[in-house]
């Protein structure tokens, strides 16, 4: 699979995992979705999948090595977020909108990452 097409998925699977935020958050019905508990495994398991997607990772740029932790923040902040959601009424709901902006702000350096890495300058050498 192509570069760019995997990036097109991974950044629909992140579009889904936002718009079902929002409309959770709006109280509209989402099929699937009834409570934080449902919200924040669907948005995890999203964000496993975007991780998986993304594939290809470069520890030799600190944009990639950003790029990882954030990747590794978000997630550790998923699974917190289940759990949460899981146990307690007031601090799973605030657990999931840190991990979703989490989600948001690790994507988006991604893309940026991506983006200046694919055009740079041709080396001119004589």
């Amino acid at each position: 699979m192509r570069a760019y097409l995997r990036d097109m998925l991974a950044t629909l699977v992140v579009a889904a995992i936002l718009v079902a935020y929002l409309a959770f958050l709006a109280g509209g019905s989402m099929p699937l979705i009834h409570d934080t508990l449902a919200m924040a495994a669907t948005a995890f398991v999203g964000w496993v999948v975007v991780f998986v997607l993304a594939g290809r990772y470069d520890t030799a740029s600190r944009g990639g090595v950003t790029e990882l932790v954030l990747f590794a923040v978000s997630i550790a902040l998923g699974a917190g977020a289940v759990l949460a959601a899981e146990t307690s009424t007031v601090f799973g709901p605030v657990l999931l909108a840190v991990f979703l902006v989490a989600v948001a702000v690790t994507w988006g350096v991604r893309l940026r990452h991506d983006h200046r890495r694919s055009h740079r300058p041709p080396l001119v050498t004589r």
